[in-house]
């Protein structure tokens, strides 16, 4: 329950209070509190293992590059090995793709709600809120004095902090 409480943004005790007085959607608010933990849950594992591919993978093919450009440095210059030099710049261009492939998708999963979490939502606060109050006539008292005299201000400075 504590899930969908963060849903709605309301303290867990006051939702329990809510939904006791419509128990028709008493289920729906826990498969869509379980939704919302399991859809943040995976695109959590989502995020670090596609980031995590994508930083491991950048850097080992970074250092494949690098140690193939200088393998066979001399004095008098270097010949690089062109097959570590390709073979880490495919290594890191495939982390970049499989990383990026993994990693954002799982931000967007943590971020979006699915739409049975949505209807949950929609339901409870259409079945919860309370009614709208009609509008009460409330005397207005008059602000002027009853004299017929009027006084003109004009303000000559003014400050705001």
């Amino acid at each position: 329950m504590k899930a969908f409480a963060a849903m709605v943004d309301e303290p867990e005790s006051a939702v329990l209070q809510r939904l006791s007085t419509v128990p028709a959607i008493v289920p729906l608010a826990l498969a869509a509190g379980e939704m919302r933990l399991n859809r943040k849950r995976s695109g959590k594992v989502m995020t670090i293992t596609g980031f995590s591919i994508l930083g491991v993978g950048a850097i080992g093919g970074l250092a494949l590059v690098v140690s193939g450009i200088s393998a066979n440095c001399s004095n008098e210059g270097c010949a690089g090995d062109d097959g570590r030099v390709h073979l880490g710049l495919l290594i890191g261009a495939v982390s970049v793709g499989v990383g990026m492939a993994l990693g954002i998708p799982g931000i967007i999963r943590m971020s979006s709600q699915s739409s049975l979490e949505e209807d949950a939502v929609a339901r409870y606060r259409s079945a919860t809120s309370p009614p709208i109050p009609s509008p009460v006539a409330t005397p207005v008292k008059s602000t002027q004095s009853q004299c017929s005299a009027r006084t003109v201000t004009w303000p000559l400075l003014s400050f705001a902090f």
